[in-house]
């Protein structure tokens, strides 16, 4: 019977943390990455990693005594290198609303003096309200099941239906898997506070 190769072995036991090591490191890039607002949302595992707030959206509703409100949540992009697939989109510790849909818009194209308008605006009732936002409107795809590609830059606008006549939610988050089937979530860069009466 032969003889183990001791030198052989020695060789593998100090080389194969290392290969595991380098083979981490080298897909560690290769992965489809969801940001809102060039950067601006919060990444995080799970909600209670989030310690810093949000920007707030404060909306008086008094005058149009709507049920509905809007938010578009600013542009939303994969930075990554893989295509991603939302799983599932959902309003943070909600008050007094309900998601009703969530989503993808185009970006609109800039206007003359070179910014660019997000439709639907935010802090407005159930879209559409007029014919630019019609148009808009009538081209969006249902969020969850869709697949964004790297480098892709879409709108996700989100609808509530309002229950009460102070409203709120923390964030809107976003579930995802990348083609590698690597998961994470991603939090909005916003805060929805709503008043009727105000």
């Amino acid at each position: 019977m032969p003889r183990p190769n001791l030198e052989m072995t020695r060789r593998l036991v100090v080389w194969a943390p290392m290969l595991i090591v380098l083979a981490v490191l080298g897909c560690s890039g290769d992965r489809g990455e969801l940001v809102f607002g060039g950067g601006t949302g919060a990444v995080a595992e799970d909600i209670e990693e989030l310690d810093e707030p949000g920007a707030v959206l404060g909306v008086c509703d008094a005058l149009t005594r709507s049920p509905w409100v809007t938010l578009n949540n600013e542009i939303i992009t994969n930075t990554g290198e893989r295509s991603v697939t939302i799983s599932a989109v959902t309003a943070v510790n909600p008050v007094g609303m309900e998601l009703v849909e969530a989503a993808l818009l185009e970006i609109p194209t800039p206007g003359q003096d070179g910014t660019t308008t997000l439709q639907p605006a935010n802090g407005s009732g159930r879209p559409p309200r007029d014919a630019e936002e019609s148009q808009a409107w009538d081209a969006r795809r249902p969020a969850v099941g869709e697949t964004i590609e790297p480098g892709e830059e879409w709108v996700l606008a989100t609808v509530f239906k309002l229950d009460d006549a102070v409203a709120s939610i923390d964030r809107v988050r976003i579930a995802y898997a990348d083609d590698g089937g690597r998961s994470r979530e991603v939090l909005g860069p916003i805060e929805l506070h709503v008043e009727r009466e105000c």
